[in-house]
């Protein structure tokens, strides 16, 4: 699910070259694996701004709440929350959810 929705996130803002790029940069730069991307999340968030300058928390916060749609849980911004903030929010919430 981390992997799919930063892939789309990425493409749909800067295209399917650089999301490509991007996640082979995680992979071989950052040492995060796919199967670890759901672990590493607040690493790929900082990447994201070291990176991309300011708008890489613009793709952070677009990552966010797409995590949480494909979670299937409302998101709600708050004034004064971080990128790690909503994360931990989401990670607590996604825990708390019944499985069906």
């Amino acid at each position: 699910m981390c992997v799919e929705a930063l892939q789309e996130t990425i493409r749909e803002v800067l295209g399917a070259t650089v999301a490509d790029a991007y996640i082979k940069y995680t992979h071989n730069s950052l040492g995060i694996p796919h199967e670890e991307t759901s672990d590493r999340l607040e690493a790929i968030l900082s990447s994201l701004e070291s990176i991309f300058g300011a708008g890489g928390n613009v793709l952070g916060m677009r990552l966010i709440r797409k995590l949480y749609a494909k979670a299937g849980i409302a998101f709600a911004e708050t004034p004064g929350l971080t990128l790690g903030d909503y994360l931990k929010s989401l990670r607590r919430e996604f825990q708390e959810k019944p499985t069906d």
